[in-house]
């Protein structure tokens, strides 16, 4: 036999002195419960039972994609497609591979071309215009490279215009403006004309559409360089969060875990309630029963080891 929520719920009151739901109600135990499997437990351990596979399709000229919620942090190779860009795709070895590599690894990170060349994006800044003391309207037509989301800048040393990411330019004194992302075009209309002779800066960064080779895990978002040209698959694998319990019948992954998980839980309320002797006396259990789980991990990956040098 193993354990279910509703034998963890005992065992979490037994342990605690929490009997009754006068001293805790059912609502806080469950609570209490998940909470530590779904943040305590899935941050303290990473074993292979818990890796899933995660993937998700790209959108043309869609380059920020929402990491899921119910993963901890991703591990091994990237593939987009099938193909493993995590070994190839990036822009180290795409100089590495470069029969000019020797010449131009030192000036990758001094030479802005090299990096447009590897993730197909280049920071462009310039003069774009000049005022002339009455015209408040400007704009640009089509070109032949896109502008990447949330980079545009404009401003002629009064007014500045920032992009919201979705199309919409806002000046900070009043002015409105639209953006094309895809074929860079734009207009802005500043609220007071730009003084005559005035410089407007325009600064973003450009990209081009293109096969995706890179996958960047940045600020709980995947960055995918080049910009996707087309759909695509990106697929990868990642420790998944445990599923919360909310039957009486349902289990944990593995039903063994059911006296770590119960421990577990008994050890944060003794310390959210301050009852320290009591989390010191419980925390020997739950280091025992640390050592039971993670022996599984231990001996599949010494499994592993074995059949590797066979």
């Amino acid at each position: 036999m193993g354990y279910d929520f509703g034998n963890i719920r005992d065992l979490v009151r037994l342990t605690t002195g929490r009997l009754s739901s006068d001293q805790m109600s059912d609502n806080e135990l469950n609570e209490r419960i998940n909470n530590y499997l779904q943040y305590e437990f899935s941050s303290e351990f990473k074993m292979d039972i818990q890796i899933a596979p995660y993937d998700f399709l790209t959108e043309k000229n869609k380059q920020i994609y929402d990491i899921p919620a119910n993963y901890t942090n991703f591990v091994g190779g990237t593939f987009i497609n099938g193909v493993d860009y995590s070994l190839i795709g990036n822009a180290y070895n795409y100089l590495r591979n470069n029969q000019n590599f020797n010449n131009i690894s030192l000036n990758f990170y001094l030479d802005p071309s090299y990096y447009y060349q590897a993730v197909g994006e280049y920071y462009s800044r310039s003069i774009w215009r000049t005022g002339d003391g009455i015209l408040t309207n400007f704009s640009q037509t089509a070109q032949t490279y896109g502008i990447l989301a949330g980079s545009f800048i404009l401003n002629d040393d009064v007014e500045v215009f920032t992009d919201n990411e979705l199309g919409l330019l806002t000046g900070s004194q009043g002015g409105t403006g639209a953006i094309n992302y895809s074929d860079g075009s734009f207009t802005v209309n500043f609220n007071t004309a730009p003084l005559d002779g005035a410089k407007i800066w325009l600064t973003y960064v450009q990209y081009r559409i293109g096969t995706p080779q890179q996958v960047l895990n940045f600020n709980n978002s995947f960055y995918i360089y080049p910009v996707p040209d087309n759909v695509y698959r990106v697929s990868m694998v990642g420790y998944k969060m445990p599923d919360i319990l909310i039957s009486a019948n349902d289990t944990p992954k593995l039903q063994e875990w059911g006296l770590l998980i119960a421990y577990g839980t008994a050890r944060m309320i003794f310390a959210h309630y301050g009852e320290m002797d009591r989390y010191g006396e419980m925390t020997v259990l739950y280091k025992e029963q640390v050592k039971y789980a993670n022996r599984r991990d231990i001996q599949n990956t010494m499994n592993r080891s074995a059949n590797r040098s066979n």
